[in-house]
């Protein structure tokens, strides 16, 4: 946001109400003007409440998908409504930079959707953990998976910045790009790879099988429940 707004215009009906009153003001602002113009890309003499409008257009539908999101992963599985949030999100990210240029009601719609599809994250994926992690290791687990959403938005940022000072790659589209683009190869990657449950993978052992089984005999697949395993894991 920070680079795709123009903020001389902004900042030019504020300095000539406080230039004179606060003359160290204009030489504060100029210097925070200088370091906004080296991040690149085409600029939108978007006010202080068009931007609040945009950056708050993200959670208008997203708190729905989060309270809903566990149930539709019971319904439909936690593999298919977790792969088609960020999925969903991914392309509209790829679509940010055109609906941009579309004008400011195109980015709201877009920013609407992708938090409906965000939303959908954060409980499918407790869903996931829930049937793919061992009893006793959920915990943990739940903790590495988590703050490995927080460090990935560390490095984003700092991606980002980089990424909107570059002139070789077009200035701040090209965040969008890239991370569009990572965000759809992943989708392939887990499409291909991640199975709804267990019991259902191929190359699956019995023995890991009873190991994020254990201590829930009731929901051993019918394939193991019988098998002498049982009653070495489960005694």
């Amino acid at each position: 946001m920070v680079a795709m707004v123009n903020n001389t215009e902004e900042n030019s009906k504020v300095f000539k109400s406080s230039g004179d009153e606060c003359p160290n003001f204009m030489e504060d602002n100029d210097n925070s003007t200088m370091g906004q113009n080296s991040l690149l890309g085409e600029k939108y003499d978007w006010d202080s409440k068009t931007q609040g409008m945009i950056m708050s257009s993200f959670f208008y539908a997203y708190f729905i998908t989060v309270l809903t999101g566990g149930y539709f992963a019971k319904r439909f599985g936690a593999k298919l409504m977790f792969g088609a949030g960020v999925g969903a999100t991914a392309i509209l990210t790829l679509l940010t930079p055109v609906a941009v240029r579309w004008g400011v009601t195109p980015f709201i719609i877009v920013r609407v959707l992708e938090g409906i599809g965000e939303g959908l994250t954060y409980p499918t994926i407790n869903t996931m953990i829930s049937q793919w992690a061992p009893k006793l290791e959920r915990s943990r687990i739940s903790s590495v998976v988590f703050s490995g959403a927080s460090v990935g938005s560390v490095l984003s940022l700092s991606a980002s910045g980089l990424m909107c000072k570059s002139k070789a790659l077009g200035g701040w589209p090209s965040a969008f790009y890239v991370f569009g683009a990572i965000g759809c190869f992943w989708c392939v990657l887990w499409i291909i790879f991640i199975y709804e449950t267990p019991d259902i993978h191929p190359t699956i052992s019995k023995e890991e099988l009873f190991l994020i089984y254990e201590s829930e005999e009731n929901q051993l697949p019918q394939k193991v429940r019988h098998s002498s395993y049982s009653k070495y894991y489960l005694n």
